[in-house]
């Protein structure tokens, strides 16, 4: 969670999912955090996850596409604040 202690607001979180396991690698837990610590929105290039909550909190989110899988114990954090690319597609 080192990325999130060096957000500052208002800052918009951007993740590259980098990896072929289709797990959502965003959701409400990660919001939270990521909003108490000064962002407003979130962009993914991946999976999101708990889509009806975040709508519900009012916290934006745009992702590639939504997962029920969630990602504890597959997904790692491997780098943060480096350059990231986002196909968009």
């Amino acid at each position: 969670m080192r990325m999130v202690y060096k957000m500052s607001y208002p800052c918009i979180e951007v993740r590259d999912r980098g990896t072929p396991f289709n797990v959502a690698i965003y959701g409400e837990v990660g919001a939270t955090a990521a909003r108490a610590h000064g962002a407003v929105g979130a962009v993914i290039d991946g999976e999101t996850r708990g889509t009806g909550r975040l709508i519900n909190v009012g916290f934006p989110v745009f992702a590639r596409y939504r997962s029920p899988v969630e990602a504890f114990g597959r997904y790692t954090m491997l780098n943060c604040q480096v350059p990231i690319l986002v196909s968009g597609s």
